[in-house]
């Protein structure tokens, strides 16, 4: 995202702006050259992909870092332009201890916002790739301690001179495209990564971004699970939740488009959990009505108008398939039997022994409670 500075104003380029600019002036801002690099590494991934799922991103890699070579040995890099990886420079266990003073607190307020976002969508991915993982490898994931794991990480990086750490996607989809399913994966990846900076810097050193960005965009755009966006059509809520989240990303940004999913999907859940499934059974001096779903402030509603439909006959209301009882259901129940007994008619409660023991901790006393065989 560019940012200029207009007279204390910040001007923000959007991504549709960033399309038409590069669509207007498409030849001074695309490099040919990393072009080529990038759909030289994406080419032989797909192809390498052929021949083995296990390998294909190491082909990918190797071809891009060829391409590379190629390109830098035809012309010189100030034709080209072209980023490289650099010197990666390693010290061992770089202890140091944050300086806190004034201004440094004072600039941490300012950035608790974003502190709480970068945890959240760090959270968000810890969330999103267990499932994958508990889906595609039928392992016990204890999310409890991957993200105390994460979290103790994160308090100790300002230490290290780390950056904050997640989950990753990638990483995650690139582990398991090489047969790597456990914990110790993470830190043989660690003890190689050490040994190829040490040994093989100088390599690394001409390590074309254009080839990174070409494997990462491999790893990404094999994670879309088409199947399932044709399953979101059909379900206009998840069709909605999908379709305002891709855009909210693309043009706001990462921390925009997890704000909006959250948001809508929380309304999303609260919708479908506020709808009760009523079902009425008519006996001769009372009416059952039975109670399936969740009695919170969103839901009780629907329950009134049921409720004093039926004033003319007493009535036992079932709640034996009633998943969650809140203090706002506890109270309508007592406003209503005050109100049916005013009209000459009772209201009963048919619950199990966990409900009455529930009910009567709320103070529900006034009202009969059946216990249900």
């Amino acid at each position: 995202m560019n940012l200029s500075h207009t007279s204390g104003n910040t001007n923000t380029t959007f991504f549709y702006e960033k399309l038409f600019i590069i669509a207007s002036d498409v030849e001074n801002l695309v490099s040919p050259y990393s072009l080529f690099i990038g759909v030289t590494t994406i080419a032989g991934g797909y192809l390498g992909k052929r021949f083995s799922h296990r390998y294909y991103l190491i082909v990918a890699v190797a071809s891009g870092y060829l391409a590379g070579l190629l390109v830098s040995a035809i012309w010189p890099l100030p034709d080209t332009e072209l980023e490289y990886l650099g010197r990666m420079p390693l010290e061992w266990l770089p202890f140091d201890v944050p300086t806190v003073n004034i201004e440094y607190l004072m600039s941490s307020i300012q950035l608790i916002p974003y502190a709480f976002t970068i945890a959240f969508i760090g959270l968000a991915q810890s969330l999103v790739i267990v499932r994958e993982l508990k889906m595609e490898t039928d392992q016990v994931i204890d999310l409890d301690k991957e993200v105390f794991a994460q979290g103790l990480s994160n308090f100790l990086a300002p230490f290290f001179s780390s950056f904050v750490g997640s989950g990753s996607f990638n990483r995650s989809k690139a582990n398991r495209s090489l047969g790597a399913s456990t914990p110790l994966s993470g830190i043989v990846t660690a003890g190689f990564v050490l040994v190829l900076i040490t040994f093989l810097g100088p390599v690394l050193t001409y390590m074309p971004m254009a080839a990174m960005a070409g494997t990462l965009f491999i790893v990404g755009f094999d994670m879309i699970k088409w199947s399932d966006v044709q399953h979101y059509a059909p379900e206009k809520p998840e069709l909605l939740i999908y379709l305002a989240t891709f855009v909210s990303i693309v043009f706001f940004g990462l921390a925009t488009g997890i704000a909006v999913a959250v948001a809508l999907s929380v309304s999303v859940f609260l919708l479908r959990i506020s709808q009760l499934e009523l079902g009425i059974e008519k006996q001769e001096h009372n009416n059952v009505l039975k109670v399936k779903g969740a009695l919170f402030y969103a839901s009780v509603a629907s329950l009134m108008e049921m409720i004093r439909k039926l004033r003319d006959q007493d009535l036992i209301v079932d709640l034996q398939f009633t998943t969650h009882i809140d203090q706002s259901a506890v109270d309508f129940f007592i406003l209503e039997a005050h109100s049916m007994a005013s009209h000459g008619t009772s209201l009963s409660l048919r619950v199990n022994d966990k409900q009455r023991d529930f009910l009567l901790s709320l103070g529900l006393t006034e009202i009969e409670l059946i216990l249900a065989k």
